[in-house]
């Protein structure tokens, strides 16, 4: 590995961690969105428990040490039945800001759960995730915002069909190499 890098041991000179801009990087865009939820949640619902809150963060933590663990899915589990639990209309709100959260915490966890342990990423994969990742954030904005403006009007049957098979073409076109 190449650039700026520290590595910690313990007294007897073992391997404990290695701190780089890209393990930093990742734990933050790992553990980052999952404190976004937590505080969309408190915004939303300022009477939920508080012990949620720590359960997702520590889920977050580990989702972030073992990204090729369960931990992720579980994470996002525990993460929405906490949203729709706890918030007395979760399709209202900063649900968009939950949902770009989820996007960002599994594109992250995926990507970093697809190769060896403690590799760095280089410039050119991460614009190509980025890139990928981007239209689908995009479009659930682009979905929350009809459906924000489209609230309390007639909506006909065919336009949400069409318009969900757009999203459908638009998420396959972003996986084409």
């Amino acid at each position: 590995m190449s650039g700026l890098q520290v590595t910690v041991r313990d007294r007897r000179g073992r391997w404990v961690a290695t701190l780089s801009p890209a393990a930093v990087g990742r734990w933050l865009l790992v553990v980052g969105p999952m404190l976004a939820v937590v505080v969309a949640v408190a915004t939303a619902a300022p009477d939920s428990p508080w012990w949620p809150a720590a359960v997702v963060g520590l889920l977050a933590l580990g989702s972030a040490e073992l990204p090729d663990s369960p931990a992720p899915l579980l994470t996002l589990g525990v993460a929405a039945a906490w949203w729709v639990a706890a918030v007395p209309d979760p399709t209202g709100g900063p649900v968009l800001v939950v949902a770009v959260a989820f996007l960002v915490f599994h594109t992250t966890t995926a990507y970093a759960a697809s190769g060896p342990p403690g590799r760095t990423a280089d410039r050119r994969v991460v614009r190509a995730v980025v890139s990928r990742t981007t239209p689908i954030g995009a479009a659930t904005l682009a979905v929350g915002v009809l459906a924000v403006a489209a609230e309390g009007t007639d909506v006909v049957p065919g336009a949400v069909v069409v318009a969900l098979l757009a999203l459908a073409a638009l998420a396959w076109l972003t996986t084409r190499q």
